[in-house]
């Protein structure tokens, strides 16, 4: 049994490379027209300059983070509001395609004010 040696002089990892690598001949779905502005050197050049931060396109969303002080207690939380939610009656369930996410959206647009969630089944 012999053993390969790989060396600079009888391996090309070019050649490897192009033979196993991933060739993505899809078209591209990254919008170019946007590069300059989110590069984050012309972002901090931009902030030097002129001392302003780019404002973000979704404002930032604020909670009550009381009592979650590590990762494990936040996936705690995050874990009993999904136990919540498949305890829920499956209609219920249904009608946010079974995606807690969708039914706290629509839990906080309706808490503004307005008709109750409950009723609009």
């Amino acid at each position: 049994m012999s053993v390969f040696l790989r060396t600079p002089y009888n391996y090309d990892m070019s050649k490897v490379s192009d033979e196993t690598g991933l060739l993505c001949s899809d078209p591209s779905l990254t919008q170019q027209q946007f590069a300059e502005e989110s590069d984050i050197n012309n972002i901090v050049d931009r902030f030097m300059k002129t001392g302003h931060i780019p404002t973000p396109t979704s404002m930032p969303q604020y909670a009550d983070y009381e009592g979650i002080f590590d990762f494990q207690s936040a996936m705690n939380v995050v874990r009993q509001a999904d136990e919540n939610f498949m305890r829920m009656d499956a209609k219920i369930r249904a009608r946010f395609h079974n995606s807690p996410q969708e039914f706290l959206e629509f839990s906080r647009q309706r808490s503004g004010g307005g008709a109750p969630w409950f009723g609009c089944f």
